[in-house]
């Protein structure tokens, strides 16, 4: 089985993708939804947290991998609200599924402004962890990155919630790098918190290099980070008919295999047994034997 790769450990999946190949043991067609079925009922029994969402059938050239044309992941924010700057409470909802800053001079609009800057397909050597020769590789397309106010799981249900302000980025990328997405919203924090300037910014896609991060810019913890969604070409998905009968004469195929090998099977077990039954026979007439000669 191959799944989606969530680009860093610790974050979260909304929606991801799997992939698992099943080999042709029987004639009869098990249906998506069948199996969508069963795996969840298994999840559940086991108190796994994990749903399936959709089960589809696709060619072969599909990959979960290398199909995807896109990916969305989404980052959590809480700012305390200058009242609770000094002591604050993270509500029990929201522990570990987002990032909680208590700053004194926290300024959205900066924030804003300095996202418009990773929109587009860029050299993003900068936002990365490890250095790497190849440059084609840190290569990548930010379609659109949003930055807008949010609202707590339990908005209702935690009073808690009200010591906050809620963020929340949205990011459509073609790629990511390793730790990319978390370092793209530390240096936009970081901005917004006058830890960096802009010009810092620019200078990360001027001079594309590790080397170039900011010293005072810091990198989002994973437990903020969601990966939201997936999208695959199209081309991918689609099974034509001639794959269909393809299939379909494979599994007849290795179905009258699978018969004549049980044919065979159950005619050498037959022989066996009787070969079993005749050293029985022997044995059994030696010891007659010696008992008559006592």
């Amino acid at each position: 089985m191959s799944v989606t790769q969530r680009t860093d450990s610790g974050v979260h999946a909304l929606r991801a993708g799997a992939q698992i190949d099943l080999p042709p043991f029987r004639t009869k067609f098990i249906s998506p939804e069948s199996i969508q079925t069963l795996l969840n009922v298994w999840l559940t029994k086991e108190a796994k947290n994990l749903r399936i969402l959709e089960v589809t059938q696709v060619p072969d050239i599909f990959n979960v991998k290398y199909s995807t044309i896109e990916k969305v992941y989404m980052y959590r924010v809480a700012i305390a609200k200058p009242e609770n700057k000094v002591k604050y409470i993270a509500p029990i909802s929201e522990v570990y599924r987002t990032l909680f800053l208590s700053e004194n001079n926290f300024c959205p609009e900066k924030v804003q402004k300095a996202t418009e800057l990773l929109v587009g397909e860029k050299d993003f050597a900068s936002f990365i962890g490890r250095f790497s020769k190849n440059k084609r590789h840190s290569i990548c397309k930010i379609s659109s990155f949003v930055f807008e106010k949010s609202q707590p799981f339990m908005a209702n249900n935690d009073a808690l919630s009200d010591m906050f302000n809620y963020y929340q980025f949205t990011c459509f990328g073609n790629r990511f790098l390793y730790k990319m997405m978390r370092r793209m919203v530390g240096v936009l924090l970081s901005t917004g918190c006058d830890k960096i300037r802009i010009e810092d910014i620019h200078h990360m896609f001027n001079h594309p290099a590790p080397t170039s991060w900011p010293c005072r810019a810091f990198v989002a913890p994973a437990y903020g980070l969601y990966l939201a969604n997936v999208f695959y070409n199209p081309d991918h998905l689609v099974i034509t008919n001639e794959e269909m009968e393809a299939k379909l004469n494979l599994i007849q195929i290795k179905t009258a295999a699978n018969s004549q090998s049980l044919v065979q099977n159950n005619e050498h077990n037959y022989y066996g047994l009787k070969m079993f039954d005749k050293k029985i026979e022997n044995i059994c007439a030696q010891l007659n034997t010696e008992l008559e000669a006592l």
